[in-house]
């Protein structure tokens, strides 16, 4: 059995894993006061990354135990540092205590998309950002036609097909929420890929702005033409 081949798309860039926040942010649960920090806030205490880090990345404790799960962190790298090489590091080695050998390759980006799209891997670790629409859906897992969208693993299911395409035509939250129930339905029947690793997203919308009710839960984005300015002088949350 050969060993699989894990595909890291890495740029070398300048990353710092870390934002300002410009604005007072509203949390999530209400329970809890925002921070606003910066990477130069005197108030932080820095010190270096666990072990699997290489030298030279910084970790300080924003929020919490890191011991713990949800405690909140800064990260600081320097310069030519993949973050998604460093992902693609703590899976071979986290496969590796399972008894699954890995074997990475680290692309430039040509590179790495011609292997996709020629489907030259096993397994590929890549940073994907995109809006809460079915169309993301019906790209990745949708049969693939001539221009295969983002289909490049050649995926094909008709119960999964029906699904999406009833997302896209839906004329209502409830056709649309019946819709994604039947595609995540067919898709546990014929699981169309293993996510070997997955983006968490965090997000904080400053008290100046009122969002709807209706998008709790939901991305924030999702309701972005609906946002409107809070009257002076009224209560925030």
């Amino acid at each position: 059995m050969s060993t699989p081949s894990l595909l890291s798309n890495c740029i070398n860039t300048c990353l710092v894993a870390a934002a300002a926040v410009a604005a007072i942010a509203m949390p999530a649960t209400g329970q809890e006061a925002p921070l606003a920090r910066t990477l130069d806030d005197a108030g932080l205490a820095w010190g270096p990354c666990p072990p699997v880090f290489p030298a030279g990345c910084e970790i300080a404790v924003l929020h919490g135990d890191t011991a713990k799960p949800n405690a909140d962190v800064f990260f600081k790298v320097p310069a030519n540092y993949s973050i998604l090489e460093r992902t693609a590091l703590l899976l071979q080695q986290q496969l590796g205590a399972i008894g699954v050998r890995v074997r990475l390759e680290s692309l430039p980006p040509d590179v790495f998309t011609q292997r996709i799209m020629s489907g030259q891997f096993d397994a590929a670790v890549n940073s994907i950002l995109s809006g809460p629409s079915a169309t993301v859906f019906h790209r990745f897992w949708h049969s693939a036609d001539k221009t295969r969208r983002w289909n490049f693993w050649g995926y094909r299911n008709a119960a999964v097909d029906a699904a999406l395409d009833a997302a896209l035509a839906a004329a209502s939250d409830g056709e649309f929420s019946e819709a994604i129930r039947q595609f995540e339905a067919a898709a546990r029947d014929d699981p169309p890929a293993i996510f070997l690793a997955w983006n968490e997203t965090v997000q904080a919308v400053s008290r100046r702005f009122v969002v709807p009710a209706d998008g709790a839960g939901r991305d924030a984005i999702y309701a972005l033409n609906r946002w409107s300015l809070r009257k002076p002088g009224s209560p925030a949350p």
